[in-house]
């Protein structure tokens, strides 16, 4: 049995004061916790690895909310595992943080390209929805409960492309992992919602097929229309319509134990805290119309049941084939996929817009000022453009820092055989780089700079002319 929790929002540091606030009407505090590391390159002779922000991590563990954990970066129903040790950080955080439950997404977002090598598409792609599938997700569950030892979820994810008729329907797809695993469910209804609008399955007919006695955990967010698809944006308050369907769901969900909205950080500014947190006491209301019963959730890796059994080794294949070729799709690198009709679903088109936005927005939060000298010398086509063919033709990192390296890196190229010049930008680049890099791998760095940077900054910041920076020759070294 487990306790009611309440209302709550994932966390970020752009949301701080409402979590911190002495009257805080948070009362759950949801951490991805990927979102706290990054990937080292090990010390010598160590393996490459991942290195936790101890620091940030207890200053949430410090907070008053009821916390819960919900990965974004290994996926419960992914073929292809990451091949880095991630359970040994995941364990520390969950550890730290004692949450109440876990929670993973139903999705891949690595993939074994034709020559054996792992790629990565940086973004949460829709699974393989067969019977082999719900076999691998079930697998994976199984797995992570007994890592996490705590009572675990999977989150039920959105879905950009059109049904197959070689695809079990989002409900049943959604009943068979629950049943199979033995786990808990994060019921997005957004998610839910907008695959149904962009012609998945319908909402009633996914919540009449689900069972919503496992359902711990409610997602709620806003999104937008991109063309003739609803997004799953995460950049807004909840719709009054989203709103009125939360209400009506709220009294079938017997073992409900939280309410998480979901707003991503760059869309915090815009709506203001306060907007939010109003926000936040019109999801106390819903809260109330739940039913208070009992919360009961399946032990972590129960004992007594069985193993799912591994898929055959043509249903894998099947899977692989998905995976492969989704994630080239996905990543705009392959328009002759082994899946028949998957390059002509209208939803390619905007996985494939989304990811390079998703790409883009990382490296723009790492490298600002490079961002921003671009934009100043090219304009903004031109370098949207630059940023495109960066994503065409350079694989993705799963990881913000990485990113941003493999960005910095394809500059460098460009800048080195002349294809790209522009004022200053090679001393914006270059140390903006060595910081990642410094993070990333614990390099040090001397720069040399022709002007003030302080200045080139704030020129930068401001739309000053650069030309008008007086030379001011100096030395700058990064240590580690």
């Amino acid at each position: 049995m487990m306790r009611a929790l309440g209302v709550g929002m994932v966390w970020w540091q752009e949301l701080g004061p409402l979590f911190a606030a002495p009257e805080s009407r948070l009362t759950v505090l949801e951490l991805e916790p990927q979102t706290l590391w990054e990937r080292g390159a090990g010390a010598p002779g160590v393996a490459p690895g991942y290195r936790i922000n101890h620091g940030l991590l207890a200053q949430v563990a410090r907070l008053p909310q009821a916390k819960l954990v919900h990965g974004v970066g290994h996926p419960l129903a992914a073929l292809v595992d990451d091949p880095l040790d991630w359970a040994g950080p995941l364990r520390r955080c969950i550890g730290v943080l004692r949450p109440v439950w876990a929670s993973e997404h139903l999705a891949f977002n690595r993939f074994r390209n034709s020559a054996g090598g792992i790629e990565q598409t940086s973004f949460l792609l829709p699974p393989r929805q067969t019977a082999a599938g719900v076999q691998l997700a079930a697998l994976r569950l199984a797995r992570f409960a007994a890592l996490a030892g705590v009572p675990v979820a999977f989150e039920t994810g959105v879905n950009y492309l059109q049904p197959r008729a070689d695809e079990i329907e989002d409900g049943e797809y959604f009943t068979a992992v629950a049943e199979a695993a033995d786990c808990g469910i994060v019921l997005d209804l957004h998610n839910l919602w907008v695959n149904a609008r962009n012609g998945r399955q319908s909402l009633d007919a996914v919540l009449d097929a689900l069972p919503l006695h496992r359902v711990c955990e409610l997602h709620l967010a806003g999104g937008h229309r991109l063309d003739s698809h609803w997004l799953d944006a995460h950049d807004r308050l909840c719709s009054d319509e989203l709103l009125a369907l939360a209400s009506t769901l709220l009294p079938r969900l017997p073992a409900l134990g939280a309410i998480v909205f979901e707003l991503l950080p760059s869309y915090v500014h815009g709506i203001g805290l306060d907007r939010i947190a109003d926000h936040v006491d019109a999801l106390w209301s819903l809260w109330d119309q739940r039913r208070p019963d009992e919360l009961r959730l399946p032990a972590a890796a129960p004992p007594a049941r069985q193993p799912s059994p591994l898929p055959s080794p043509a249903a894998l294949r099947d899977i692989a084939d998905w995976e492969r070729s989704l994630g080239l799709l996905a990543l705009g690198h392959d328009d002759r996929p082994a899946m028949p009709g998957l390059a002509q679903d209208p939803g390619i088109a905007v996985l494939q817009q989304l990811v390079r936005e998703f790409r883009s927005g990382r490296v723009a939060r790492v490298l600002r000022y490079t961002m921003l000298a671009l934009l100043r010398g090219l304009g903004a086509i031109a370098t949207r453009q630059l940023v495109d063919a960066y994503c065409r033709s350079c694989g993705a990192d799963v990881f913000t820092a990485g990113e941003a390296d493999r960005f910095a890196t394809f500059l460098r190229q460009r800048i080195a055989s002349g294809q790209l010049v522009l004022p200053l930008l090679d001393e914006v680049l270059g140390f903006e780089h060595a910081m990642v890099r410094a993070s990333l791998f614990e390099r040090g760095a001397t720069l040399r700079w022709s002007v003030d940077p302080v200045a080139l900054f704030e020129a930068l910041e401001t739309g000053r002319p650069l030309s008008e920076l007086p030379q001011v020759p100096s030395e700058m070294t990064i240590a580690v």
